[in-house]
């Protein structure tokens, strides 16, 4: 990464996966363990506070996402 350089991820297929299974951010990151406010910014994919791989893996388990299928997702 260059020095000041902000990342961009697209996680729609995230938001579109949470939404199909009847979440929002403020319901989902109740069950993940993070605020609400935590879990908009990473939705948003902006900055340098991604997700976490312990937190890859409770969503994974709490969406159903399949191993094959996490790149789809992060």
């Amino acid at each position: 990464m260059i020095k000041n350089e902000t990342l961009h991820f697209d996680y729609s297929e995230l938001k579109a996966l949470m939404e199909a299974k009847g979440y929002t951010c403020y319901s989902l990151s109740n069950e993940l363990g993070v605020t609400a406010s935590t879990m908009q910014n990473k939705m948003r994919g902006i900055g340098y506070g991604g997700w976490t791989s312990a937190e890859i893996y409770r969503l994974c388990r709490i969406l159903n996402i399949k191993d094959g299928d996490i790149a789809r997702y992060f």
